[in-house]
Formats: C-alpha cells, sequence, structure tokens
C-alpha cells in the first residue's frame, strides 16, 4: 500500500485546555498502524499543491487531506508581519513553510496595510482556495482519498473564524461532492473536542483516529 497524509497542526497537535499532549494525536496513532506511510507537511494547501506531483507514484495509493485551517482563520496583518518577520531574521523555519505559507501571507499582509484594512487579512480567498483544490483533485485521479473537513472553532474563537472556517468546509464539501470524493464532516460531530481554533482533545483524536483507520481499511483490500 502507497499511503501518504498531508496535515496541518490540527491533525499532529492534541490539546486538553492549552495544554500540548504529545504524541496524542490521531496521526501519531496512525504512524503506529501504518509505519510504512509518508507523512507530509500540509501546513497549506499550497504546499499539497506543490508536493504532490512528486509523490503520486505506484498503482495502488491511498491519501488522506487535512487542511485548510491556515487558509480559512484571517488575522491582522500587523500581529502576522511582526510574528514571521521575527521568524525570518532568526531562519527558524524551513524553505518549504517560506514559501507556501510565510511569503504568500507576508504579500497578502503587506497588501492589507496599503489598502488600509487592517482589521484582519486571509491568504487565499474561498475562489482561490477552490480553485486550486480542484487542480488537487484531478491530480489525485486514481487514489483513494479522504478529506478531512474543518473543526468547528470553540466559543472562545474570534466570531469570524466560525463563519470563515464554515465557508471553507462548505468548499471542501461541495469539491468532494463534484468528484465523488469521500469527506469527513467533523464540524457538529467533533465540536466538543475542539480546544481553540481548530485543535482536538485526546477524545476527539481517538475519535478520529478511528474513523480514518476505517477509510483506509475500507479501500487497501
Amino acid at each position: 500500500m502507497n499511503l501518504f497524509i498531508f496535515t496541518n497542526s490540527t491533525g499532529c497537535m492534541c490539546y486538553e485546555g492549552t495544554n500540548f499532549i504529545p504524541n496524542a494525536s490521531y496521526v501519531d496513532g496512525l504512524q503506529e498502524y501504518h509505519p510504512e506511510g509518508m507523512w507530509i507537511n500540509g501546513v497549506t494547501i499550497l504546499n499539497v499543491h506543490k508536493t504532490l506531483p512528486q509523490i503520486l507514484k505506484g498503482t495502488k495509493r491511498i491519501a488522506v487531506l487535512h487542511f485548510g485551517v491556515c487558509e480559512a482563520l484571517s488575522h491582522p496583518p500587523v500581529n502576522f508581519l511582526n510574528l514571521w518577520i521575527a521568524v525570518l531574521l532568526q531562519q527558524l523555519a524551513d524553505s518549504c513553510l517560506y514559501q507556501t505559507f510565510i511569503v504568500p501571507k507576508m504579500v497578502k499582509a503587506v497588501e492589507s496595510l496599503a489598502n488600509e484594512k487592517p482589521e484582519y487579512f486571509l491568504s487565499l480567498e474561498p475562489k482561490e482556495f477552490e480553485y486550486i483544490l480542484d487542480n488537487i483533485f484531478w491530480m489525485l485521479q486514481g487514489t483513494k482519498t479522504l478529506i478531512v473537513g474543518m473543526s468547528q472553532p470553540n466559543s472562545g474563537s474570534p466570531s469570524h473564524w466560525i463563519s470563515q472556517a464554515w465557508e471553507y468546509n462548505e468548499v471542501m464539501k461541495k469539491g468532494c461532492e463534484k468528484y465523488n470524493v469521500e469527506f469527513l464532516d467533523i464540524w457538529e460531530s467533533f465540536k466538543d473536542y475542539v480546544q481553540d481554533s481548530s485543535h482536538l482533545n485526546i477524545e476527539g483524536h481517538k475519535q478520529l483516529l478511528e474513523k480514518v483507520k476505517y477509510f483506509i481499511g475500507e479501500n487497501n483490500g
């Protein structure tokens, strides 16, 4: 089996409240059951789009994609620039992160400030996200694919994050319907497990692990 997993921090980081719990995510669990899998940084849809052509080889492929948070949730441009300029100066980020997350969002942040829109900005508008997702679905033809939907940000998150996350979740859901790809909708069923804007607690990761394992098992015959 040629299994590969693209995930952002929602899939590989577990929290109880504000406490990070190591080795407790559903991705950690999958690595125990499927050590042969490829575990790829899917922090943004741009990274997935860039990396897919390099790994789509072999005859039997199963893919799990878990992304969307970095595009859906907006931030004040000044806050983002202050953070990542410091990171750039300290040279702490890898080249892939520069190309697919930091630089595009810094450009958007600068444009937002130049246009006097200081409240918040999106790195990709929903239509841009949908266009890239269409390209990804096209590349994944012949691959058994599961798209994990967006977590519902909890009540402590900025109010506009909930509507934004919902909009991007709908883009992914409709794209899966269009291309006959399985969509795992966790918006309502997992909302009690969400600890912040997207990250799940231990029980949430346990439940998600079982659902993803079931998908892999059903498509590994």
